[in-house]
């Protein structure tokens, strides 16, 4: 949706301003609370949701430039430079992007890209199609949103509802083979340690000729490896005296799955994210020159989680002999 001031009319394409290096270096190094003052003309005129900064530009790929937006082109990619204190938040959100992709899902395209000299996580917009000043929109909307509901009215939502009625937005739009993707994409999230992850707010459907479809997944990264050792973060130690099954049972019960078909697919899911983890290590290192300790870190917690579900599993079943 494009907002004019009253009474004038979208104006033909102007054309597009390609933006030099030092343009991008200032953009990707301002406060996005300046990038939007109107007193700067070419001011962002738009919004993206989240803490971090980040940035929606056109990308010509073939000539490799970028582009302010305009209302009559679109952006094509998003744009997140990594700041003060997250320096490894790119290389993150990269390995779970790929780990969900090895394991199957549906992702947005993501790479880990240095831009004028800055080191950026880039995500392809998966509500686009065409490129560069070609490019035109896909209508998209948040789980949220097609449920009608407010941010307000989702605020500490149990995660167990969240599925539930996310799995009943899939159903009602006969997105079937998404209730699964739904449960895969929660329970690995809380694998990786992504505390914020909320179906409503981080999942949406593609509005298709078709109909509606679960959008690619965007956003995955683990909160976990942030955390103060010294400080534990008192999700962790609930996690810690409960192990793998406390995100397991809000995923599968919301989903609508009985225990014993969870826990199939939970033990299922925690073998394809440690595989998944295992080749993007493995090809980060050896072929796309983006290796990170951090995948390792996330390969080991997501072992701990596999290790720890056997231990309840034995725990839950009955004593023996009977």
């Amino acid at each position: 949706m494009t907002f004019l001031p009253g009474g004038s009319a979208l104006e033909a394409d102007p054309g597009l301003e390609w933006l030099e290096e030092e343009e991008l270096e200032q953009l990707l190094d301002e406060e996005p609370e300046r990038l939007a003052d109107p007193e700067d003309e070419r001011r962002m005129r738009f919004t993206l949701p989240g803490e971090r900064h980040k940035l929606a530009l056109i990308h010509d790929e073939a000539e490799d430039r970028w582009a302010w937006p305009t209302p009559q082109a679109p952006s094509t990619h998003i744009l997140k430079p990594q700041g003060e204190g997250r320096e490894t938040h790119a290389a993150n959100e990269l390995a779970c992007s790929l780990a969900l992709r090895e394991m199957g899902l549906a992702v947005a395209h993501a790479q880990a890209r240095r831009i004028a000299g800055r080191p950026c996580l880039v995500s392809k917009r998966y509500d686009r199609w065409g490129d560069g000043s070609g490019t035109v929109r896909l209508h998209q909307e948040t789980f949220a949103q097609a449920m009608g509901e407010t941010a307000a009215a989702l605020r500490g939502r149990h995660e167990a509802r969240s599925c539930q009625e996310s799995a009943e937005l899939l159903r009602e739009v006969d997105e079937l083979g998404g209730v699964e993707a739904l449960f895969t994409t929660a329970y690995s999230a809380f694998l990786l340690g992504d505390r914020s992850f909320a179906p409503e707010r981080d999942l949406a459907l593609l509005h298709t000729e078709a109909g509606p479809l679960l959008a690619p997944l965007c956003g995955i990264a683990s909160e976990a490896l942030d955390d103060d050792p010294t400080e534990p973060h008192p999700a962790e130690e609930a996690v810690r005296r409960n192990f793998a099954l406390i995100g397991l049972i809000p995923a599968g019960m919301g989903c609508g799955y009985q225990l014993q078909p969870a826990l199939e697919l939970g033990i299922a899911t925690i073998r394809r994210l440690i595989e998944g983890l295992a080749a993007v290590a493995k090809r980060a290192y050896e072929e796309e020159d983006w290796y990170d300790p951090l995948i390792d870190e996330l390969l080991q917690r997501v072992i701990a989680r596999f290790k720890s579900f056997g231990e309840e599993i034995e725990m839950l079943g009955p004593p023996d002999g009977e």
